[in-house]
């Protein structure tokens, strides 16, 4: 990336210069502010696509001074500079307009990739919010707004089509991308086999040639119809038909409604083409519709995506701090996603797992390394310490609107089934089934991994032990799924569960 213009802001010159000769060796255009307040009157006459910004700062924080930017200059990137991360400061920082932080002292490659990852992050915002922007000028019929799937309004509109119109043949076509040729998408009426193998090059043809524009064409097999287009009509066995462009308003793309009539049966009329008219209308809206609506939900999961990203590295950091969790995080995600196939799991049900998978031990930010890395059993007083950081962890994330259908797997994944866990002693199906998974994972990895006060138990006795537990600690059926999953990793034969 190049030419994009930052604005630094650190009360310490020192910084301000250094960060500035690493971003313009990048190519970036940089401006620096040693205030809060010199900052705001920089962003009230000069045009920025990213803040730059030390929390900690003498009259105006970074935080403050985030907010009354924003008031200035809309749909800016913003990073936050600090030696003292904690999570509150990031809830607090991106709750003020921050799309990332860095912590001091950094490196040149921790400094440029966060700035990247801002833009990055920005880009999807404005996108999401511009593709977001066109759905409400899109209007069409209630009949077709109730789908989101183009198979299934292309299905539908060939039958109001026919119903509406008293046709005998249907057919919707559609530009082929790339191609110049339009292709057969849905039809009533017509042949499968003709159906699937028509290519109609735009230009050829009544349907190519009504695709180019700009009005269809009605024929009704009459002295005015031209001669070649008669032969068409009788190589059909049709005696009237009507063929309506339409296109795309977002992609330009071209399509065709055709709808005909036997020989023998009444002719078309105008008004069938005026209302037959409006049928395109609303299906090139539908079409429309439904396309943006993808990418509007693709723009939304990546924009999550990169949020949840955000807030996994916070935990991995708070990983770090243990000295035995090394990968933890990643193992669990993995093991999640195949319990997740494993047991059925909906696409969102899914992504949740996953999240809780990740996210689980996010509240042991509050507890301290001498009590993760103790080397012998924790006391009782530690052990309800330990205990908190469920309770800690589900606070964290319900400041997060995305991730609050994840708190209740937080809060309940030290529940045991037999109802003997923490913190409220929920009992067999009362705990979240996304819970009672992660109970077993994160066990399963406990056992499997060194600790501070033991070696890593083999696979095959960590499972004995999960199997023992089925139906006290675990939910059985839970068991039963990761052992497939397991077995299918490990090679080891499943073996019979307690309940």
């Amino acid at each position: 990336m190049s030419g994009e213009r930052i604005l630094v802001v650190d009360d310490e010159a020192v910084v301000r210069e250094l960060t500035q000769e690493i971003l313009r060796e990048e190519k970036y255009e940089t401006a620096a502010a040693s205030s809060g307040a010199e900052a705001l009157d920089k962003l009230s006459g000069h045009r920025f696509d990213l803040i730059l910004t030390d929390v900690k700062m003498p009259a105006m924080d970074g935080l403050a001074f985030l907010r009354e930017a924003s008031l200035l200059q809309r749909g800016m990137a913003a990073v936050v500079m600090t030696g003292h991360g904690s999570m509150d400061l990031v809830i607090d920082a991106m709750r003020s307009g921050a799309s990332g932080f860095v912590l001091k002292p950094f490196t040149r490659q921790e400094l440029l990739l966060v700035i990247q990852e801002a833009f990055k992050k920005q880009a999807l915002i404005r996108e999401n919010i511009r593709l977001k922007s066109l759905l409400p000028l899109i209007e069409i019929g209630r009949s077709l707004l109730t789908e989101t799937r183009e198979e299934t309004i292309l299905e539908r509109a060939v039958r109001i089509a026919r119903d509406e119109a008293g046709a005998d043949r249907v057919s919707i076509m559609l530009e082929e991308p790339g191609e110049d040729v339009l292709l057969i998408r849905a039809a009533v009426g017509l042949p499968d086999a003709i159906a699937r193998s028509t290519r109609m090059k735009l230009g050829e043809g009544i349907s190519g040639r009504v695709a180019l524009g700009p009005g269809g064409v009605l024929l009704n097999g009459e002295d005015d119809t031209p001669p070649e287009l008669r032969r068409l009509l009788r190589d059909g066995q049709l005696g009237s038909a009507i063929c309506l462009p339409f296109m795309l308003p977002v992609s330009t793309m071209r399509g065709v409604l055709n709808v005909g009539r036997l020989r023998g049966g009444p002719k078309f009329a105008r008004s069938d083409v005026e209302m037959l008219g409006i049928v395109c209308a609303q299906l090139a809206a539908a079409i429309t519709n439904t396309r943006l609506y993808s990418a509007v939900v693709e723009k939304s999961r990546e924009l999550e995506e990169s949020q949840f990203d955000s807030i996994k590295s916070l935990a991995q950091a708070i990983e770090a701090k243990d000295d035995y969790t090394g990968g933890h995080c990643d193992r669990l995600i993995e093991f999640a996603l195949e319990m997740a196939r494993e047991l059925g799991l909906e696409a969102s049900e899914t992504d949740h797992l996953k999240y809780a998978a990740a996210l689980h031990d996010i509240g042991k930010i509050g507890i301290s390394e001498t009590i993760l890395n103790k080397p012998a059993r924790l006391t009782p007083e530690e052990y309800e310490v330990m205990k908190n950081h469920v309770r800690k962890g589900a606070e964290i994330l319900s400041q997060v609107k995305f991730l609050s259908p994840v708190v209740p797997l937080i809060t309940h994944h030290q529940e045991w089934f037999d109802g003997n866990g923490y913190p409220d002693r929920l009992q067999g199906d009362a705990i979240p089934l996304g819970a009672r998974i992660v109970a077993v994972l994160d066990t399963f990895d406990a056992m499997t991994t060194d600790r501070p006060y033991r070696k890593a138990l083999p696979v095959g006795t960590a499972l004995a032990e999960m199997r023992r537990q089925s139906g006290k600690q675990f939910d059985p059926r839970v068991v039963a799924a990761f052992e497939k999953v397991l077995s299918r990793k490990e090679e080891i034969a499943p073996g019979p569960t307690s309940s």
